[in-house]
């Protein structure tokens, strides 16, 4: 196991997906969304074009009951953003899952700003 407090950010241009009529979500989660083996990356993706027009739970939500009647027994931290449109500025997205306790934090307000102005 590693535990780093050096936060891994990534920049996506997600404009191509926006060309046809797709609607778009970033998931955004810690790993114990996907650490109990029976879900992958499409699970989720099918989970999301699944979702009914009344549905009451959000995505982020239906992704972490997944991933618990999957039999995950990690901690699960998930957020979701849905566009249906390309945003006209950048977007952050950032989950941890507390391995680092308050010290993590500190260090993520502290550096990201700097960090994603760097990339």
């Amino acid at each position: 196991m590693v535990i780093s407090n050096e936060p891994d950010v990534v920049q996506f241009d997600a404009s191509s997906y926006f060309a046809g009529q797709h609607d778009v979500c970033v998931l955004t989660a810690c790993d114990g969304i996907l650490d109990h083996g029976k879900a992958t990356r499409q699970n989720y993706a099918d989970l999301f074009k699944s979702k009914k027009p009344d549905e009451d739970r959000n995505f982020s939500q239906r992704c972490v009951s997944y991933a618990l009647n999957c039999g995950s027994r990690d901690n699960i931290t998930a957020t979701a953003a849905e566009f249906t449109a390309l945003p006209t500025q950048g977007v952050l997205l950032g989950v941890f899952d507390g391995h680092g306790g308050k010290q993590t934090s500190q260090i993520c307000k502290e550096t990201v700003a700097v960090r994603c102005a760097g990339s």
